[in-house]
Parts: C-alpha cells; structure tokens; sequence
C-alpha cells in the first residue's frame, strides 16, 4: 500500500522523507499538516469527555532521534565505548534514528499529565481506555498494544497513530497492529 498515512516505519521499514508539520493547538508540539486537524478533534473530544490528555511526543526530526538515541547508548555504556552490543541494548529503549514512527509526524504519545521518561503504568488507565474506545472515530490506532510485542517490537499503550478513519476502524474492531494490517494487502 502506498497511501501516506499507512506508510509503516519500524526496524525494518526506514522513514523516507520530511513531512511538513503544523503546531498542534498551541502546544510547541507538531503533527503531519495532512492529519493534524484530526489529533486536535481528538484531543478536543477527550477533553469534553472529562480526561486532561497531554501531548508528551509528537514530530521527532531525525537530528532529535538521533540525539534520543545516541544519549541512550551512552547511558548504558556508562563511559565505556559504545558497541554494537550496547547500541543493540539501547534500540529496544529508544528506537534508532530512522526507525521511529515520531519521524512521520503520523505518531503521538499521549499521556494525562507530563511523564518524562514515562511507562504505561503511569497512564491514567481510564483516560487510556477512552482514547482506545474512541481513537478510531479519528482515524488514529494504539500503535503498540499489549500482545503484540512480538510483531511491532514495542509496548507502549500511550502511542497513538494516525491511520485515516477507515483503516483505524478496521484495525481497531479487529484488534490489530499496522503490520497485521498491512499484510493483508501484500
């Protein structure tokens, strides 16, 4: 599939491009200009429902992932060179540079409150449950639910991405991840 919003990025499928982004309501954040209205209606949404989502990542450029990364391997190397090995160590904390769905600008981390670093366990479960139940209705997906770690290589229930409405829909009624999604189409 070549549409842009189901352009998948992991280990093995590298970003190609810049997208152009625009600022997500007034945050200091940035979003794919293509999908951007959606995320502010979905934030909207669940604001009304009662929730206080919080944007905690957005549009990563490659230089900042690239910084994530590299600060990440040297942390685990603790002044030690880095190696193949401790830089392997590091990609299963921090995705490398290239690989990480935050370059598209089609990928949000969304939290109830500024978490930094931040794990599912710290995400306000009932604001997670409403974002699962309604994220479809604006084209989004939980990118990395629980239980399928061992096709997308992550778990992160705060990671949310923009699909389009339809395939949001599908993938989410049938409890799916993009890559599931994808090979049905090959």
């Amino acid at each position: 599939m070549d549409s842009w919003e189901l352009a998948l990025v992991n280990k093995s499928h590298e970003v190609s491009g810049t997208p152009k982004v625009a600022e997500i309501g007034k945050t200091g954040a940035y979003f794919d200009a293509r999908a951007v209205d959606a995320l502010n209606s979905l934030i909207s949404a669940c604001k009304a429902a009662g929730y206080s989502p919080h944007i905690n990542l957005a549009y990563v450029p490659e230089s900042a992932q690239e910084y994530y990364f590299n600060k990440k391997a040297a942390e685990i190397a603790d002044g030690a060179a880095i190696t193949d090995e401790i830089a392997e160590k590091a990609s299963r904390i921090v995705a490398r540079p290239g690989q990480s769905e935050h370059q598209t600008g089609l990928a949000v981390d969304i939290t109830d409150t500024f978490y930094l670093p931040y794990t599912s366990e710290q995400i306000d479960s009932d604001l997670l449950a409403w974002l699962v139940e309604h994220c479809a209705e604006y084209g989004f997906i939980q990118r990395y639910p629980a239980g399928k770690e061992n096709i997308t290589g992550w778990r992160e229930s705060y990671h949310f991405r923009y699909v389009g409405v339809e395939a949001a829909t599908y993938i989410m009624d049938h409890e799916l991840c993009l890559e599931e999604f994808l090979a049905l189409y090959k």
